[in-house]
């Protein structure tokens, strides 16, 4: 066997040795610190579990108690209901606290009961009114039964108003050089609306007269009063009047 030029034979053999050394140590350092991790998990790993598991039980006995929070119970609240109507079946609806039961009362009765959904709104359809003046009541009750309430009323009011039309009389003649005639009268609701000939006009709001210059031009000249009370009601008056026509030119002789 050659030994190789300029590289002594034991040289090589004590290097080898010196990794054989090295890996042993490395090997011994993995070992090491593969048994203090399994030391580690075999005392540890348990108690970290139940630790754990405790932050679990923890999170969700605060997850139960924000959840079972109670919500404070807020006053019902109407959406605006026409008064006076003359509408007999009404609806009543609002807003209150979601998810808790309401009732309502018409004058002094329960007459009806519902839940409320989960966006707080309620509504209580065909709600029958009787003649004249309706106590509305709703009361919230929630699962604590705390209670609060709201009060309203509405007249129900199925009576036209009156309506008189004191100028012009049925049936008047006027001169062909009337350009405008005089319609005045009066009506039982100060608070209502008044047309003629699809105009509304001016209402004393003490009294209820009304009067109105309606332009006119020759021929016969139809005239509609329209009174409205608050309820909506209504009541119709109508006139016919001519105007008389110009007179033809004369002849010459």
């Amino acid at each position: 066997m050659k030994k190789r030029n300029n590289i002594p034979q034991y040289t090589y053999r004590q290097s080898s040795k010196r990794e054989e050394k090295v890996i042993y140590r490395r090997i011994a350092a993995v070992a090491a610190a593969l048994l203090v991790i399994l030391v580690i998990i075999y005392f540890w790993g348990i108690n970290f579990i139940n630790l754990l598991g405790f932050l679990g039980s923890k999170k969700e006995a605060t997850q139960t108690v924000t959840s079972g929070y109670d919500i404070p119970l807020q006053k019902p609240t109407l959406n605006p209901l026409q008064n006076p109507t003359n509408i007999e079946k009404i609806d009543v609806s609002g807003s209150t606290t979601a998810e808790v039961t309401v009732a309502l009362s018409l004058n002094g009765t329960k007459i009806a009961e519902t839940k409320v959904d989960k966006s707080g709104s309620f509504r209580f359809s065909g709600v029958i009114l009787r003649d004249g003046l309706n106590q509305i009541q709703v009361v919230a009750t929630d699962k604590n039964s705390a209670k609060e309430l709201t009060n309203t009323s509405v007249v129900l009011d199925k009576t036209p108003p009156s309506l008189t039309v004191s100028s012009p009389t049925d049936g008047a003649n006027f001169p062909s050089s009337t350009k405008s005639i005089v319609v005045s009268g009066t009506t039982s609701d100060p608070d209502g609306v008044v047309y003629l000939n699809s105009i509304q006009v001016t209402l004393d709001p003490k009294s209820g007269n009304f009067s109105f210059n309606l332009p006119v031009s020759a021929g016969q000249v139809e005239i509609e009063v329209k009174a409205f009370d608050a309820a909506g009601n209504n009541v119709t008056q109508k006139r016919t009047v001519t105007i008389a026509g110009s007179s033809p030119p004369a002849e010459n002789p």
